[in-house]
């Protein structure tokens, strides 16, 4: 965490295990990954505004970023309260780590929580899809994420 940064507010996450269809490999990518690098390091994509809240948006992860249709991921579901469209906006980066009995699979995605569209802060649901490659059902052995505050509104760390 950089120095003096407080945690992303981030109030609850979910996990699942998923089949991919067509639909879900469109959905766009959580930020770009800096290239060249393995590690947390990338630009952030803004979330869209809230107007009335819940409201939820579909991403990939950053790296690796492919979706193939009819193979499993795992779903992280993220909820954050957006803040109003007076407060202060934040940015933060999340590590999620797979482990099957393939191995372990990492994967990353910088997100800008954006300012909603209402005077009030409103509940987003992020669901981030992280291909695992199988077209049988996975046996997950272990889930790490890591959830960090950005240095600035458009890139991490």
């Amino acid at each position: 965490m950089a120095q003096g940064a407080s945690p992303p507010p981030i109030s609850q996450i979910g996990l699942g295990i998923v089949l991919l269809t067509k639909a879900t490999s469109t959905f766009p990518t959580a930020g770009r990954q800096t290239a060249g690098t393995l590690g947390l390091s990338g630009a952030t994509v803004r979330v869209a505004a809230c107007r009335v809240g819940p409201c939820t948006d579909g991403y990939r992860s950053a790296a690796p970023s492919t979706l193939v249709a009819g193979t499993y991921a795992e779903e992280l579901v993220i909820s954050y309260l957006q803040p109003s469209r007076l407060g202060a906006p934040f940015s933060f980066d999340i590590e999620v780590g797979v482990e099957t009995t393939g191995g372990w699979t990492i994967f990353h995605g910088y997100f800008s929580s954006g300012s909603g569209r209402s005077p009030a802060a409103q509940i987003v649901h992020l669901d981030l899809f992280l291909d695992l490659g199988s077209r049988a059902v996975p046996r997950v052995l272990a889930i790490h994420v890591s959830l960090n505050p950005c240095l600035t509104l458009r890139s991490c760390p």
